[in-house]
Formats: C-alpha cells, sequence, structure tokens
C-alpha cells in the first residue's frame, strides 16, 4: 500500500491549454479509438498486447515506460499478505520475471517506477536487456508519487538534452520535507561487475543467518524478518576490503543520482531512520522462506553465468 501524506500543493501549466479553434478541430475529427474491452492490467498477456499496439500505431526511434502501480520489487506473487510483485489489478499480480519476457530487448531506454521497492539490484538486473536506465525508490513511494511533477516530466522524458537525474532530483527535492522519500537513477549497462562483485561476496557468507543484519539498513516497514536490505551496506559489513574498493568504484558508474531523507514516516508503525543508502537494495535470504528463497534463485542475477 502506497504510503499517504499531505504534500505541498503546486499549479502547472502543462498541458497547454487549447484554443477555441483546436476545440472545434478536435470536435469534427476526434482521434479514432479502439473498442478495448475490460482486462486485467496485471495480465502479462495484456501488457505484451499494449506493448505490440504501442510499436505498430505508433512508431518511434526510441520509447519509455512510466509503470504506475502497487509493487513489492522481485517478491513473487502471494508471498506476502501485502505482496504485490511489478504490478497488481484486483487480485491479479505480475512478477518480475513475467514483466521482463513481455518486453524486447532494448525496448525502452528508460523504465520509471512509480510504485514502492523497485530499486532492487534483483528488479535492475532482470530488466538490464530492456532498458539501459530505471528510476525507481528503495523505500515505499508517498502518495500522490508523481503527479504533482508530471509537467517537469514530461518536459525531460521528451528532451533529448534534459537528463533523467533533473527529474530525479526535482521529485526528491519536491518530497524531502514530507515524513519521508527516497529516489534512484540505475544505469543498467553497468550492471554484470556488480554481479561477479557480489559472488564473490556471498562466498565469505557461511550461513546467512551468521549476517550481522543489525548493522545493515533496512527499507520496509515491517516489524522484523526485513526484505529489502541497502546493498552497499551489506557488503561492507560482509566484504573484504578489495571488494569494498571496488564497490566503491562500480556504485558511482551504475547509481548515477540516488537521495534520501533521514528517516521515512518515523511516526508511523515500523518507521525508520536512513543512516545507509547506496541507491540499491538487496534480498538477504531468510531461512524460514524456503519457497521466496528458491524463487529468488531463479532470477537472472543468480541463474545467469
Amino acid at each position: 500500500m502506497q504510503a499517504q501524506t499531505e504534500p505541498p500543493q503546486t499549479k502547472t501549466a502543462w498541458p497547454p491549454a487549447r484554443s477555441e479553434a483546436q476545440r472545434q478541430r478536435h470536435r469534427k475529427h476526434p482521434r479514432s479509438r479502439r473498442n478495448v474491452p475490460d482486462e486485467n492490467s496485471a495480465s502479462e498477456y495484456t501488457f505484451r498486447r499494449v506493448l505490440s499496439t504501442m510499436t505498430a500505431r505508433f512508431p518511434a526511434v526510441e520509447y519509455g515506460l512510466v509503470m504506475f502501480s502497487h509493487s513489492s520489487g522481485w517478491l513473487p506473487e502471494g508471498m506476502f499478505i501485502k505482496s504485490r510483485s511489478v504490478a497488481m489489478d484486483d487480485r491479479k499480480e505480475m512478477e518480475l520475471t513475467e514483466f521482463a519476457a513481455q518486453i524486447p530487448d532494448k525496448q525502452f531506454s528508460f523504465i520509471i517506477f512509480e510504485s514502492c521497492h523497485m530499486a532492487g539490484v534483483e528488479v535492475a538486473y532482470e530488466l538490464k536487456d530492456k532498458t539501459s536506465c530505471i528510476i525507481a525508490s528503495c523505500t515505499e513511494m508517498i502518495s500522490p508519487g508523481f503527479t504533482p511533477l508530471y509537467d517537469k516530466l514530461c518536459r525531460v522524458i521528451c528532451s533529448q538534452s534534459m537528463p533523467l537525474e533533473e527529474f530525479a532530483q526535482a521529485y526528491y527535492d519536491y518530497y524531502k520535507d514530507s515524513p519521508g522519500v527516497s529516489i534512484s537513477v540505475i544505469n543498467t549497462r553497468e550492471l554484470k561487475p556488480l554481479k561477479y562483485l557480489l559472488r564473490e561476496v556471498e562466498a565469505h557468507v557461511e550461513h546467512w543467518e551468521y549476517v550481522d543484519r543489525s548493522v545493515i539498513q533496512h527499507f520496509d516497514r515491517r516489524a522484523d524478518n526485513y526484505l529489502f536490505h541497502d546493498l552497499a551496506g551489506y557488503v561492507r559489513c560482509t566484504g573484504t576490503e578489495d571488494e569494498n574498493a571496488r564497490l566503491d568504484e562500480l556504485l558511482p558508474r551504475i547509481v548515477t543520482y540516488q537521495a534520501a531523507t533521514e528517516s521515512f514516516i518515523p511516526d508511523s508503525e515500523h518507521g525508520f531512520d536512513i543512516t545507509q543508502h547506496c541507491g540499491l537494495t538487496i534480498y538477504l535470504p531468510l531461512m524460514q522462506y524456503t519457497f521466496m528463497n528458491g524463487e529468488m534463485e531463479k532470477l537472472k542475477l543468480y541463474r545467469e553465468e
């Protein structure tokens, strides 16, 4: 569920108002619309059809995707009462692997997730062949999300000269005085070296229950058994000096912008302080979640050589 807050109100001038002549032309020559039956938007089949229709009817040099839904990162469908995978419609969820499978390679210049907990290294690596850039949040995304900033978002994504980092910073600046916010811009083209580094770090883990999670930042509002930890915090806790030095060299190339407030909804149940935020989260296996641990192993981050 998206966290609720009351952000400051802004006035926008986008899109520009239509003139009377434009309105008259639109009434005489309305755009053709297909009669589309009711469909579940979290169905991978619906998603694939929409993508096919988009490219067929609106050919372009580049495409981008803004994905708005409830979400819970890479977590499998129905894993928890509040699990929402990548997208949710009614009781149907679309999992990360299903989402990625419908997208042709190099389809999108960027994917922007207007939803919770999507700045995971598992998510980014699963989508690395689908897009070169992801904007997402390590935490829940405070409602109303990007809505007050869509005028700026439209200008940024339609411009060849304005980087997506500029929009991410505008989002953070807008919400930085709210109860909590985090945002990351992730360059997926640099993820392969990180995968190999994480494999080396994991080799030091004899048993996952031995990892001292108390010194690693979490980003989910749970009483315990956290599912989203700061990736750099994990490597700092577990890796060698050389591995940490390599991470320091890699991270600025992968996370081209990141920002977070000092806490996240601290007055709510299980609100938390934020003392670490590298811009990427990682799941650290919990022994009691055997099904989820097995599903994790099916992700590209862990099965791809």
